[in-house]
């Protein structure tokens, strides 16, 4: 159990320093696939990291031997005069006696007793440990459990959908989808949209089938689930939806001529229908940074430099 707590404090401190130098030097410097890659890598390095156990640099001093040191073989040592069996250890004798037990070890857990009773007696400690354990485990599969149960009501749309094959994607119309969003290389959307409507929808849901997207937000989601105490996954999980969002509006405005205006009333619309793998509504700081976004570049200059950077803070932890 101490040993899980403080790896799981090493997660905790590793994620915190990426997500710093992400705020303080990646994001809006870097582009968007360089961010992407960074936020994935930097999470899962950040549960990798204090697995690891490099040796550290000892410094040996060579003795040379002196007359004075004479080696006699194990059969020629006296041995002791008491009757407690003997332990031979390379050249060195040890008496071990039955009358006084080993000390425990300062780690050992001390095992359950009986009490008068005949009913098992838990120390108290190990019941504090059972109980965080207990909150940890349940934390997890309340997680793991709503993202299986978004694939199956996925799975479900996609099954009462009109499927048609498109050149690199799925297309799955169906009119109860009310915000169209992508998963794995499936678009979702509904009926009743207008031609231009419809061809920004398909433009900014293709750029998130072309990228991965949900693969990505998927293994997150897991990491996230497993560690959900750790805040700065919470973060991380967060940066990556909005570095995807910005990816694909880039990708839409820049592929076809969609006038500005435009494509944010179509996203503003799409928005009041949430999508079963959105977090984010109206209401958010995200929104309004999305829209504003919109009319900015893609900025890639600083990218070598943040690269350096980044696997400097690696080696570092």
């Amino acid at each position: 159990m101490s040993s899980f707590v403080f790896y799981s404090f090493s997660v905790i401190v590793c994620s915190g320093v990426f997500m710093l130098l992400y705020h303080l030097c990646v994001s809006r410097k870097a582009g968007y696939t360089f961010c992407r890659r960074y936020l994935m890598a930097a999470m899962l390095l950040s549960v990798v990291i204090p697995t690891l156990n490099v040796p550290l640099y000892h410094k040996y001093v060579k003795v040379e031997p002196t007359p004075q040191m004479v080696y006699k073989p194990i059969e020629s040592l006296p041995l002791p005069e008491s009757s407690a069996p003997v332990q031979t250890t390379g050249n060195a004798i040890t008496a071990v006696s039955n009358a006084e037990p080993a000390a425990a070890s300062a780690d050992a857990t001390p095992e359950p007793v009986l009490n008068r009773n005949n009913s098992l007696k838990i120390p108290g400690f190990i019941k504090w440990r059972l109980a965080v354990f207990g909150v940890y485990l349940i934390g997890v599969l309340i997680s793991l459990g709503l993202i299986l149960r978004s694939i199956i009501y996925i799975s479900g749309i996609r099954n009462r959908s009109v499927i048609t094959a498109k050149q690199g994607y799925t297309l799955a119309e169906n009119a109860d989808v009310k915000s169209p969003f992508s998963f794995l290389n499936t678009i979702f959307m509904g009926r009743g949209y207008s031609d231009s409507v419809r061809s920004q929808i398909l433009s900014h849901e293709t750029s998130h089938v072309q990228h991965h997207h949900s693969s990505e937000k998927l293994i997150m989601s897991v990491i996230r689930s497993v560690f959900w105490f750790n805040p700065f996954i919470w973060m991380a999980e967060k940066s990556l939806e909005e570095v995807q969002e910005w990816q694909a509006d880039n990708d839409a405005l820049s592929s076809d001529s969609y006038d500005v205006d435009d494509y944010r009333d179509t996203v503003i619309r799409m928005l009041l229908g949430m999508s079963p793998l959105t977090t984010t509504g109206m209401g958010t700081s995200f929104t309004r940074k999305r829209l504003l976004r919109m009319n900015q570049k893609e900025s890639t200059g600083h990218t070598p430099a943040v690269t350096i950077m980044s696997v400097a803070v690696a080696l570092a932890l």
